[in-house]
């Protein structure tokens, strides 16, 4: 199969856009050591994330993984990308993973006394309210 120049060297199907986002990973293979982390995203699409993390990842292995969204719900309310898939590449602490299930869940929010603003932390549940 012959390709168009542009795409002679990067054969994904899907465009990936580049992030630079925390990132949360856990394995959820059983005997995996030390199966969660953290870690950094380069790029995604709507079939993969790749992100350089702590340590290296093996390859096959089924990972959950969770970001905070650059765009908030409505202008307001924060969302956390989780996604579950496996990691497809590993080149040092280089990962690339499917996303083969995906939901976006909404972010607890709190009140931040320096600038009187609300920030977002840690994953919330889908069900969160997002009023100020």
């Amino acid at each position: 199969m012959t390709y168009p120049p542009e795409n002679r060297t990067d054969r994904r199907r899907k465009q990936r856009f580049p992030l630079h986002r925390e990132l949360r990973y856990r394995l959820l293979q059983p005997e995996a050591q030390d199966r969660a982390g953290i870690g950094t995203v380069i790029n995604a699409s709507s079939a993969g994330i790749a992100f350089d993390c702590d340590r290296a990842l093996p390859v096959l292995a089924q990972i959950e993984i969770s970001m905070s969204w650059p765009v908030p719900l409505e202008d307001a309310c924060p969302l956390r990308l989780v996604a579950r898939g496996r990691v497809v590449r590993c080149e040092g602490n280089s990962v690339a993973c499917t996303i083969d299930r995906f939901e976006f869940r909404t972010q607890a929010r709190r009140h931040d006394p320096a600038g009187g603003a609300f920030a977002a932390e840690g994953a919330g549940s889908k069900t969160a309210a997002c009023a100020a």
